[in-house]
């Protein structure tokens, strides 16, 4: 049996495949980066509240001593508390077609004093609590695995593949 190729199908089939992968990366990378506004949300969510949010361990109330301090710098603490809430976001440290590094919460080198202010009410390394907020929010949406973290779901992921199919394949 012999068989021939048709060099402009071929061609075609060719140009789709690039098409292809290069619409799979762009439809990841959106996952990649609503997965991570996700995790964000999740922690603003907690920030400004005297009470843990459901997905965190139950907060210890505060001591009268450090009631007192935010009371009479009610204006400095929430000022402290709006700089971690608008410190916490998604910023994209790599991205090329096979890979993408997307980092969500709050980076040392962009805002330190948001960092440590966010790092002593996590552990408890200032004159109140622990309040934690970013370990158990990653916790929420990811689970540690033997090579580091990975979502919970990857549905997303599933449903970018299909979506990148549908446009380079429609009829």
């Amino acid at each position: 049996m012999i068989a021939k190729v048709n060099q402009k199908d071929f061609g075609l089939e060719k140009r789709r495949l690039d098409k292809l992968f290069s619409q799979i990366a762009k439809e990841s990378m959106k996952v990649a980066i609503d997965s991570a506004d996700e995790y964000v949300e999740l922690v603003k969510s907690g920030i400004g509240h005297t009470y843990s949010p459901p997905f965190s361990p139950f907060w210890s109330p505060l001591s009268e001593m450090w009631k007192a301090v935010k009371t009479a710098n009610k204006d400095k603490f929430w000022l402290e508390t709006g700089g971690i809430y608008n410190a916490v976001r998604t910023k994209i440290i790599h991205k090329s077609t096979k890979l993408i590094h997307v980092f969500a919460g709050i980076m040392r080198d962009t805002d330190n004093d948001a960092f440590e202010r966010a790092e002593r009410n996590e552990y408890g390394l200032g004159l109140g609590p622990a309040r934690p907020l970013f370990e158990p929010a990653k916790d929420e949406v990811s689970e540690m695995m033997a090579t580091g973290r990975r979502l919970k779901s990857n549905r997303n992921f599933i449903n970018a593949l299909s979506i990148a199919i549908k446009k380079v394949y429609r009829r």
